[in-house]
């Protein structure tokens, strides 16, 4: 009878896994947004931050309106006053939370757009890195 060669199995380790799981993009896009949720979503509930209250002063009363307070006032985007100003109600108890709306557009199109340039200046994959980075 020949002897058998033994050939080495191949033995997987926890962190092989976890490695391969998160290299699909469907698991890292999951794993981003509920980090997202869970850092972010505690802060988004709340009221005001400093910049909005800002943009809420400089978008109030239309387009015109923030198109005037907003073109002496060098820290602040004349566009963004002008887009804000479209989501700035005054009465309204959702108030805190629509005027945020353009803002997390424009984070969502940065990190899209951060997405697409990684990708295509570094290779596959970078993309996830970068737009992960940017967010956190």
């Amino acid at each position: 009878m020949p002897p058998q060669i033994m050939t080495p199995r191949r033995v997987k380790t926890v962190s092989q896994s976890c490695a391969r799981a998160l290299a699909s993009p469907s698991v890292l896009l999951a794993v981003t947004l509920l980090l997202a949720v869970i850092l972010y979503g505690r802060l988004l509930a709340r009221s005001f931050w400093v910049d909005e209250a800002n943009t809420f002063w400089l978008a109030r009363g239309g387009p015109l309106a923030a198109l005037r307070k907003t073109w002496p006032w060098p820290g602040h985007s004349i566009l963004f006053s002008i887009v804000s100003s479209v989501f700035c109600f005054d009465g309204n108890p959702y108030r805190d939370q629509i005027l945020r709306i353009p803002g997390l557009c424009g984070l969502a199109a940065a990190c899209y757009f951060l997405y697409r340039f990684a990708e295509d200046a570094i290779g596959r994959g970078a993309g996830w890195i970068a737009a992960t980075l940017f967010l956190f």
